[in-house]
């Protein structure tokens, strides 16, 4: 990737799917192999599946971050679409990488103009959007909009992390019962 001028590499996961013991080896795997030759590693991680849906939201997307983190990712992307700007704040200070929040599925203007308000104040690093971009009647229209949503709530201050522990029962349900 590096002899091809990539600045970085994605990876997308689901936490929750069964075989996690395999996606987290893979993502270790992706982001041991990045440390080596200088490539950042950004992970999409989608808490669904089987291993987490008797769990509540906030607590499988603050494992999904956690688990960011334990495994050596750079950067982690997070579904948090459905989420209060309060589950997002709690979600951004439990993590001491940077967070992006997924765009999510396609909705009004004005409910994607609340959303990318929302997670800029939450604190978010950015807002990865695609369908809510691209199937507008204007996507360049669409992005200089969202810019200025962007620009206007961001909060220029560091939080510091504050880490939440991982719950052991959710630890266990997505890793089939290990810990």
């Amino acid at each position: 990737a590096r002899r091809r001028g990539a600045g970085a590499r994605r990876v997308h996961g689901q936490l929750g799917a069964r075989p996690d013991e395999h996606q987290c080896r893979m993502l270790a795997s992706m982001a041991e192999a990045g440390d080596r030759v200088g490539l950042p590693l950004l992970a999409m991680i989608d808490p669904r599946g089987p291993g987490v849906k008797d769990h509540p939201r906030l607590e499988t997307l603050l494992h999904a971050a956690s688990l960011a983190v334990d495994v050596g990712v750079d950067i982690v992307k997070l579904p948090l679409s459905d989420c209060s700007v309060q589950d997002m704040m709690q979600i951004v200070n439990s993590c001491p990488i940077p967070i992006l929040a997924a765009g999510g599925a396609k909705v009004s203007d004005k409910e994607f103009g609340a959303f990318a308000a929302d997670v800029m104040k939450s604190g978010a690093r950015g807002l990865a959007s695609g369908r809510n971009i691209f199937l507008a009647a204007d996507p360049a229209a669409k992005v200089r909009e969202v810019r200025r949503i962007l620009d206007s709530n961001y909060l220029n201050i560091l939080r510091p992390p504050t880490l939440t522990p991982p719950n052991p029962q959710l630890v266990e349900s997505v890793n089939g019962g290990k810990r």
